[in-house]
């Protein structure tokens, strides 16, 4: 096999320009000194400091969102009680505090705890107090919102006998 020696071997095509052989600083040089792409170098180089400054702000707002993610409760955690259908509950972990909140949004109920055991438990007791308190009062005198919970309630925890 021969090569031509007018081309060398390793030669780029890409950088050839102006019928010499160079490399893609050279031609970035070459557009500065004749004033041909100054202004678009100018304005990519403000382009890329503003994302770079956006890329910084977004980490700032992603590192104080909370871990969420859902958890299935199976019991209430009381003897009197049970649950006929396991309870989907959203866990909130927030990493700026020691502050990890258990909800169960149907009924607008809340635990907080600095574990996740301590926040589940939490809304364990939130949810068995909400439920009894709702029990004592008559349903007439219940708002919409508080006779929804109060039938949820009824569908998911059974009184053991």
């Amino acid at each position: 096999m021969t090569y031509s020696s007018q081309v060398p071997v390793t030669s780029d095509p890409r950088t050839k320009s102006r019928g010499k052989d160079i490399t893609p600083v050279q031609i970035l040089k070459l557009s500065e000194e004749e004033g041909l792409y100054s202004s678009n170098i100018n304005e990519l180089t403000e382009s890329l400091e503003n994302l770079v400054n956006q890329t910084g702000q977004l980490r700032t707002e992603i590192h104080g969102r909370p871990i969420k993610y859902n958890v299935q409760i199976f019991d209430i955690g009381d003897e009197n009680y049970k649950l006929a259908e396991p309870i989907l509950a959203i866990v909130e972990e927030y990493p700026n505090d020691d502050t990890i909140i258990a909800s169960f949004p149907e009924v607008e109920t809340f635990g907080e705890g600095v574990s996740e055991s301590e926040a589940i438990i939490n809304l364990k007791f939130a949810i068995l107090d909400l439920y009894e308190e709702l029990l004592e009062i008559d349903t007439k005198d219940l708002g919409n919102l508080p006779k929804a919970w109060l039938q949820v309630l009824k569908r998911v925890i059974q009184k053991n006998e």
